[in-house]
Formats: C-alpha cells, sequence, structure tokens
C-alpha cells in the first residue's frame, strides 16, 4: 500500500496551529465531520474551551481530516462556516479555511486508524 502514516506528533501539531489561529475568535462550538473529523474537533474544543457540537450550528467550526475530493466539506462552505483540516489536496472543490499539510497522491493513515491495518 503506497501510505503516508499520520504520528500522534503531527495531529498535535495540527492541533497547535489551529489554537493559534483560532484562539481570539469566537465560535459556538465545533463540529466533527464524522469520522476523520471527530478526534481531531474533540482535541480542538477543549483547547479553545469550546463545545464539542452533536450537529453543525450557526457561528461553529467545521473539523475535518482532509479536504480530499472537497465534496463532504462542500454544502459547509457553501453555507458559509469556517472550515479547518488536517490535510488539503489541491484537487479538491474547496480550500478549508485553513489548513496544515498538503496531501498528495498517497492514502492517508491517521493514528487512530492504525489498528485497522495492523
Amino acid at each position: 500500500m503506497n501510505a503516508e502514516i499520520v504520528e500522534w506528533s503531527d495531529v498535535d501539531n495540527y492541533v497547535s496551529k489551529i489554537y493559534s489561529v483560532f484562539k481570539n475568535q469566537k465560535f459556538s462550538g465545533d463540529y466533527g465531520i464524522p469520522r476523520g473529523g471527530l478526534v481531531l474537533a474533540t482535541m480542538v474544543s477543549h483547547l479553545l474551551d469550546i463545545p464539542l457540537l452533536q450537529a453543525p450550528c450557526k457561528d461553529c467550526l467545521i473539523i475535518d481530516d482532509i479536504a480530499d475530493s472537497g465534496k463532504t466539506l462542500e454544502i459547509y462552505k457553501e453555507k458559509g462556516y469556517t472550515i479547518t483540516t488536517m490535510f488539503y489536496f489541491n484537487k479538491s472543490i474547496i480550500t478549508p479555511d485553513v489548513w496544515c499539510y498538503e496531501k498528495k497522491d498517497k492514502w492517508i493513515i491517521f493514528p487512530w486508524e492504525k489498528k485497522c491495518i495492523e
């Protein structure tokens, strides 16, 4: 498998970046796109001291692991939400407001997925 393995230190770097970018912004909470965005949204909600939402609502931050094709995130962009992803693929139909790493042509395996492939 041609894959890029993401380490917890990469996740920590992303979450730290999100904190530094948004620490002075007021959000009603954050919503993690299931499944990839849930872990990240939980971590960000703790750092920003905002609620982890079960559904998106007005003035919330949308979090996902990857903007790959962008189709999952397209509706949130159209509705004007602030979107952040850990990875961004330059062929995505949307560009997140904030992203940390550029996705290449490799499959991404996150630390919370590793046991699934071992």
